[in-house]
């Protein structure tokens, strides 16, 4: 009977050693090789022999529950690892400036008066004129 559950119990282990390979060989091709999942999957062969030779010691049952804490820190590693990617930020994209309609209109507006101010009259001397060109140039500099 006992033989029977420790033959059930290695069987078992070996399907999730098998997957663990299968996971294992899946990474490397992905170029993210990992060395503590090789140690898990050496420490189920190890109990997995153990099993089947029948050898229950407090080793095997550490390396069990070493083997327990490691895929679960695995999994949560995987978890945050996705959920990280969910979260990455993205850079801003640069979009057009567009002024409103009522700003457009004030700026033509703003143009049309300053033009309306820079005809300078033909009777200006020419000193004055260049005075009156130079300051609207500054207004225009602003």
């Amino acid at each position: 009977m006992i033989a029977k559950n420790l033959q059930e119990i290695a069987a078992q282990q070996a399907k999730l050693r098998k997957a663990l390979e299968g996971l294992q060989k899946e990474k490397q091709m992905q170029g993210k090789g990992d060395k503590g999942l090789q140690q898990i999957i050496d420490q189920m062969n190890q109990n997995e022999i153990d099993l089947v030779n029948k050898r229950l010691s407090n080793e095997m049952i550490k390396r069990q529950q070493d083997i327990l804490t490691r895929l679960l820190e695995a999994e949560k590693a995987t978890r945050e690892q996705d959920w990280d990617e969910k979260r990455k930020a993205q850079q801003a994209q640069n979009a057009p400036r567009a002024f409103p309609p009522s700003m457009d209109t004030y700026l033509k507006q703003r143009k049309a008066e300053t033009e309306m101010f820079k005809t300078v009259s033909p009777s200006l001397k020419p000193y004055y004129k260049n005075l009156v060109e130079d300051y609207y140039r500054s207004l225009q500099g602003r």
